[in-house]
């Protein structure tokens, strides 16, 4: 298989809702005032950023991309574009003060998948025309995350990094504040199942970060990630077996 059709999750195609994708929204009017408001990153002003601009770029699309950072406290990244051609990253200067180069890494990954797999042509769930439209809508936008989440993992290579990146966006917080362990962070799945069903899971955008984080932890286990990394031996899940179970947990 192709590194698209790797790390492509099986429900993020739009004619699976009876959706259709558009051409998306002209990001010019953006990039104008990102040169006015944010801070072009350049290896003159950010030395240690560009290197991992670098290795993430050829990891996930093979071309160059520009990469801003504007002033937030919050841990908060976009992407405009809607092709490999012309992608903008934006990320918050709170993103880059608490994240180091392999978690950044990951969210550069994550938000360059969007391109790749032009998810801003992806119909907004705030345009849809109905309760039913909107829901499937919703659906699709979920199950993009966990395509741009591998697209993350392969961008960085470090399944911790990945974690910690999620963990920090999640709570806000710096290494400073949060020992990383994912086996405790993940007993939220238990309350979660013992609190039971939550209508606002129908009605987000993107998967609950445990979701996110098991989604990661089964992929890394399966016959595309072993494709991606040339890893030998027989994985524990295969690609059917594996989108059926994120199909379980996320849509």
């Amino acid at each position: 298989m192709s590194f698209k059709e790797d790390v492509r999750f099986a429900g993020d195609d739009p004619s699976l809702y009876g959706l259709s994708a558009g051409k998306g929204r002209d990001g010019s009017e953006m990039k104008r005032k990102l040169l006015t408001t944010a801070v072009k990153v350049i290896p003159e002003l950010f030395p240690a950023l560009s290197p991992v601009m670098v290795s993430v770029s050829k990891a996930v699309t093979g071309k160059p991309f520009e990469l801003f950072v504007f002033s937030d406290a919050s841990p908060k990244a976009y992407c405009l574009g809607n092709s490999t051609e012309d992608p903008t990253v934006l990320v918050s200067s709170g993103l880059i003060e608490r994240f180091g180069p392999q978690e950044m890494a990951f969210v550069l990954g994550h938000e360059l998948g969007h391109a790749l797999f032009s998810h801003n042509s992806y119909p907004d769930p705030d345009d849809a025309e109905d309760p039913l439209e909107k829901l499937k809508t919703l659906a699709l936008w979920r199950a993009r995350e966990i395509t741009a989440d591998r697209a993350g993992l392969a961008a960085t290579g470090d399944t911790g990094a990945a974690f910690r990146a999620m963990m920090k966006v999640a709570s806000g917080l710096s290494d400073k504040f949060i020992r990383f362990d994912v086996t405790a962070f993940l007993d939220q799945v238990k309350d979660l199942e013992k609190a039971g069903p939550s209508p606002s899971f129908l009605l987000s955008t993107h998967p609950f970060v445990t979701a996110r984080i098991r989604a990661l932890l089964w992929f890394q286990m399966s016959e595309p990630w072993y494709s991606i990394r040339k890893i030998r031996g027989n994985p524990t899940y295969t690609k059917v077996q594996l989108e059926k179970k994120i199909k379980k947990e996320i849509l």
